[in-house]
């Protein structure tokens, strides 16, 4: 088990660093409310620059843990426990907390920043397909 939780790590900080750097690469996207599909927020000018802030310190945080565990600084969870303790949790967070406070810092502003726009929900793929296909026919 413990050897999944550090390939689980390494794959997380990956993924956190590739969504930075993606993060860093747009001007602007918006995300949709899940709750009102009409509405979303739009994340522009140096606010994907916060969120690509926030995914760093995430994966800070967990290349730190990485790093501790396998050095032997910090003690892993107990190998049959599937989920450790929250107190071990709380350790954690608690030991490298200047990554943790950043990311929330990170993500607060940009959440804070972004602007609420009405947005138009992604068509569903073969949609434009079907419609185009029922205009080509009727005109025949």
């Amino acid at each position: 088990m413990n050897g999944l939780r550090i390939s689980v790590n390494v794959v997380l900080v990956a993924t956190l660093l590739a969504a930075g750097l993606y993060l860093l690469s747009v001007n602007a996207f918006t995300v949709s409310d899940r709750a009102h599909p009409g509405l979303g927020l739009r994340f522009t000018g140096g606010v994907p620059w916060l969120l690509a802030g926030g995914c760093f310190g995430l994966a800070a945080f967990a290349a730190a843990v990485l790093r501790a565990w396998v050095r032997g600084d910090v003690p892993m969870p107990p190998s049959r426990a599937v989920r450790p303790h929250p107190a071990y949790k709380g350790q954690l967070i608690v030991r490298y907390w200047y990554f943790v406070a950043a990311a929330v810092a990170c993500f607060v502003a940009a959440y804070g920043q972004a602007e609420r726009v009405a947005h138009r929900p992604v068509p569903e793929p073969g949609a434009g397909r079907a419609s185009a296909l029922v205009r080509s026919v009727s005109r025949s």
